[in-house]
């Protein structure tokens, strides 16, 4: 019985892109260590009044 051979796909990395995903990495980790640490996450228009509006029932 002969093995085949497994086909690897490969290709060279552009300069740049690394450096550039390290980057986003950092901000989005950065932003997630600063909404945490403050408490002070903005919502949306649809959060706040869907919000209001399952307090306003809880109360009836």
């Amino acid at each position: 019985m002969e093995k085949e051979e497994i086909m690897e796909l490969s290709h060279e990395p552009k300069p740049g892109y690394e450096k550039a995903y390290y980057v986003v990495i950092a901000i989005g980790i950065i932003y997630l260590a600063i909404s945490i640490i403050t408490g002070k996450v903005e919502h949306t228009d649809y959060e706040k009044n869907n919000h209001t509006k399952t307090e306003s029932h809880k109360e009836h």
